[in-house]
């Protein structure tokens, strides 16, 4: 696989990771994971049929276990970075053995970004500043009499200290030899992932079924992840980098164009400067 290819497959990861076919159409990985209501009935209904048990079957027991959304809510609202980290790790095994390294664009959801080890806030109370000293294996700071110092003074002695942040999900991307890309906010259009989202999506929406059960759908989406060709993620990922390349031109012009309006200004300075000064001149000589 080229290295094109490779980065084509970088997914913001909300929740799955999906069956990607091979040049040849046979798929290489046979893991899969989505997020799923808890219970496998019919939304709105009172029981379940006996087929939808062994498909549930399917889903990975931390994921039901985690009672992350009853049947009727988004899981946005409740999923955390604990359950995202494991499913990620997931997805950080398979790409590694199916693919090797890889490059994954990843949104900056809050439950992506976790920190290992994070700094005491302005709202930290001194205990656990002095957790946090010991933890790290650094001295406390004494002022000139010898006593550790305030809370206000430890905080802005850890801000001296220039720690680097450590992300969880920086981690176990590391550990399996992938790249994280963190994607910029609010722009759909630079995360791959919306528009892989669009393949899928669009066409459910386009032939809704009213009797749609969660474990229906969930095949309706593997299907349709599963029919996702090699190809259209190589565009997908070409589309994004040539709208980046477009934004960062837009970037350089405007850069340029302001270089020359304060070039400019210095001109008129300059002009308005020889203005003045032949005018005294002129008077002197009056």
């Amino acid at each position: 696989m080229s290295e094109d290819e490779s980065q084509c497959l970088s997914f913001s990861v909300h929740s799955w990771y999906s069956e990607l076919t091979t040049s040849s159409g046979q798929s290489s990985s046979r893991k899969s994971i989505l997020i799923w209501p808890v219970k496998g009935q019919l939304r709105g209904r009172e029981g379940g049929r006996a087929a939808d048990n062994e498909l549930w079957k399917t889903v990975p027991d931390f994921v039901r276990e985690a009672g992350i959304a009853p049947d009727y809510h988004d899981y946005h609202g409740n999923f955390d970075a604990d359950l995202f980290e494991r499913l990620f790790e997931a997805l950080c095994t398979t790409l590694h053995e199916d693919y090797g390294p890889c490059h994954i664009h990843m949104d900056g959801a809050k439950y992506h970004v976790r920190e290992e080890n994070p700094v005491p806030k302005a709202s930290s109370c001194v205990r656990d500043i002095h957790s946090w000293f010991e933890k790290n294996g650094i001295e406390l700071p004494t002022n000139d009499r010898g006593k550790i110092k305030s809370r206000l003074e430890l905080l802005e002695h850890i801000k001296g200290l220039n720690i680097p942040k450590t992300f969880a999900s920086y981690r176990i991307a590391h550990e399996y030899g992938h790249t994280i890309c963190k994607t910029p906010p609010y722009h759909c259009e630079l995360q791959p992932i919306e528009m892989v989202w669009g393949m899928v999506k669009n066409p459910i929406a386009a032939n809704p079924n009213l009797d749609e059960t969660e474990l229906s759908l969930r095949n309706r989406l593997l299907g349709l992840f599963a029919g996702i060709q090699e190809s259209q993620l190589i565009a997908v990922w070409k589309k994004t980098v040539q709208v980046g390349r477009d934004y960062r031109i837009l970037y350089e012009r405007r850069l340029e164009n302001n270089e020359n309006y304060s070039e400019s200004d210095d001109d008129d300075r300059e002009f308005d400067s020889d203005t003045d000064n032949s005018e005294i001149s002129s008077d002197e000589e009056a």
